[in-house]
């Protein structure tokens, strides 16, 4: 599958990132809980859910640019489309450092796309 529809985690083996906030966006958009998954294990670490998705434990919603350990396959999560608003604020006529002006630069010249959040299993 190249996209993998929300309710087929129904009951999958999910580990948890602590500091995820994909289920808060559905509760704000006042959206029910979306699926029923069996939590296996939740960590605040990266490193340790993707150490147990490699060894077989489960799957998690994963941000599209978190870079991840060899070996992990990843799918975009659609119905529902789960997307994030990414801003980047300053302060009106101050001046930029060499370090701000790089990532203003940056920013501007990045090709923003709608996408979704895949799932890492």
């Amino acid at each position: 599958m190249s996209a993998v529809p929300l309710c087929d985690l129904d009951a999958e083996p999910y580990l948890s990132r602590s500091h995820c906030e994909f289920l808060d966006q559905f509760a704000a958009l006042g959206m029910p809980k979306p699926y029923k998954v069996d939590v296996r294990y939740r960590s605040e670490r990266e490193d340790w859910i993707q150490a147990m998705i490699l060894a077989g434990l489960g799957c998690a919603a994963v941000p599209e640019f978190l870079p991840t350990l060899p070996g992990i396959a990843s799918r975009v999560l659609i119905e529902p489309e789960v997307t994030r608003t990414v801003s980047l604020a300053t302060v009106a006529g101050r001046r930029f450092s060499p370090a701000v002006q790089g990532v203003v630069r940056l920013v501007k010249s990045y090709r923003w796309k709608m996408v979704g959040m895949p799932a890492a299993v």
